[in-house]
């Protein structure tokens, strides 16, 4: 616990220091930074909380009426910062990954690969990369969700907030 007290002061101090001097250049871009930074150190001390946030914006999709956000491949940015420092996480804290020690992980990893093979099939390469990159986000969730759920409060707090969102969208929906 006390390696991660001096890791946590040192990113602090470190995005500070950055935030500080990106307030030079453009108050936009520093506070962008100190955010960042800040989902950043939440995401690495509790990867759950990570995946929560995962969850909610695929749910709430801020991208598609958020114009600047648009064009930018947000969630896939997300997951990944999530994974890594997943992996950073299980590195320092020795803990191992859950992702081949069950059968329906195969099953998705073979799925996985078989969807650009589709398109392969075809000589349609274009359609390939689509097709990968379009379920990625979903291979990353069932990643992330087999190796950051670990107890049935986290399960019964993932699926409650899942609940919720589905109760939002179902209310957004009737009132428009």
């Amino acid at each position: 616990m006390r390696e991660n007290s001096i890791i946590l002061v040192l990113f602090v101090v470190f995005f500070f220091l950055v935030s500080s001097a990106l307030l030079l250049v453009s108050t936009k871009i520093a506070l962008a930074v100190f955010f960042g930074a800040l989902v950043v150190a939440v995401i690495f001390f509790q990867p759950f909380w990570g995946l929560l946030l995962y969850l909610a914006m695929l749910y709430l999709r801020p991208q598609e009426f958020i114009a600047a956000l648009r064009a930018q491949p947000l969630m896939l940015a997300l997951a990944l910062l999530i994974l890594g420092t997943l992996i950073v996480n299980n590195v320092l804290m020795k803990r191992p990954f859950v992702m081949f020690s069950i059968r329906q992980s195969l099953y998705l990893l073979v799925f996985f690969a078989l969807i650009p093979l589709s398109q392969l099939q075809r000589f349609y390469l274009t359609g390939a990369k689509d097709a990968f990159m379009n379920f990625l986000p979903t291979f990353l969730l069932f990643f992330m969700i087999i190796n950051l759920v670990k107890n049935f409060d986290q399960f019964r707090k993932a699926f409650g907030l899942l609940f919720l969102m589905t109760l939002f969208l179902a209310a957004n929906g009737i009132l428009q």
